[in-house]
């Protein structure tokens, strides 16, 4: 194994497309498109929830293959006390979450066994991901910043942000639509407007508290839908940002042959498979209700003006074009 692993973070709020994004980097040479892995411990190791690629999640030979070069085995870790670890560092409540980030340091880290325990665990899983799939860079797209900040701490890690944002109006209204998992065929946990707006301007504003400032060569913000609309510039963006100038996955300028991934967790679009089409969806501009397009704009005007989204957009009218951050 190889003394430091390239790990691509993918940090924002949910909803914002990083399934997608991580399936289409998992396309390229030398990635392997992790999804979620701050749900390992629960998703896959003790509920055994399939794996992108449709085995259960103790079956999927590449898995397998990963736990028996780390670990000797899946049977070797205790699933219920990493997760009871990884909860103490990604609580899905703001203010805990920003109270629990003082458990990160190395110094408090030295005194809290369960964290050492977890830091060494993550470290052998990601040289045993690299050294089973041969992969130089790992995408993680657990998304929340105090997690992404505790792998950025590993010391067999060279850890890299991609920060992805999208238009909470787009959120809301993908919220109210609902979706169904195939993995336990159960809706997803949704949230109202009030959650949406206030949970999208505090994961947003916290990533770029940890990572964006002046010298930081290893962040890059890029807003989903410049992605699907331009996606062999974001993609060039993203692969320059790793030092992985590799050929793209694309198909053309906007296609992309997606083969069966090893996604942890995540949408349930990391099932899907073949050639692919990446497009904007825009029928939220036109369908969202009004109660939610104004709350969800007032919680969340500051950013939005930030990253160029018009402050009441209208059905037909085009996105402003950005740099790519």
């Amino acid at each position: 194994m190889s003394d430091r692993v390239k790990v691509l973070y993918i940090a924002g709020e949910g909803r914002s497309g990083s399934t997608i994004l991580n399936t289409v980097l998992g396309q390229v040479e030398g990635f392997f498109a992790a999804g979620e892995l701050t749900q390992l411990w629960k998703t896959a190791l003790i509920e055994d929830r399939p794996c992108s690629c449709g085995e259960p999640f103790h079956a999927c030979p590449t898995w397998r293959a990963i736990f028996q070069a780390g670990f000797g085995g899946m049977d070797q870790l205790d699933a219920p006390r990493l997760l009871a670890a990884k909860n103490l560092i990604n609580s899905k409540n703001p203010i805990l979450h920003v109270w629990y980030t003082g458990l990160i340091t190395t110094a408090r880290r030295r005194r809290h066994p369960e964290l050492l325990n977890l830091a060494d665990t993550l470290g052998r899983l990601f040289q045993a991901i690299s050294a089973a799939t041969g992969a130089r860079v790992i995408v993680d797209a657990s998304k929340r910043p105090a997690y992404g900040w505790f792998l950025s701490t590993l010391p067999s890690v060279d850890f890299y942000v991609l920060h992805l944002v999208r238009d909470p109006r787009a959120i809301a209204f993908s919220r109210r639509r609902g979706k169904i998992d195939p993995g336990n065929n159960q809706k997803m946990r949704d949230f109202g407007p009030w959650i949406t707006g206030g949970g999208w301007m505090f994961w947003n504003a916290a990533t770029e508290l940890f990572w964006n400032h002046p010298g930081n060569t290893r962040y890059l913000r890029l807003r989903y839908e410049d992605f699907v609309s331009a996606p062999r510039r974001s993609l060039d963006a993203i692969l320059n940002l790793v030092d992985e100038p590799g050929p793209s996955p694309l198909v053309g300028e906007d296609q992309v042959m997606l083969n069966p991934t090893h996604t942890v967790a995540g949408n349930p679009n990391r099932y899907e498979s073949g050639l692919t089409t990446l497009r904007l969806d825009d029928q939220w501009v036109r369908d969202i209700r009004l109660d939610d397009k104004a709350l969800v704009t007032a919680l969340t005007w500051p950013l939005v003006l930030r990253y160029a989204y018009p402050l009441w957009p209208r059905a037909g009218s085009p996105l402003p074009a950005v740099t790519v951050h």
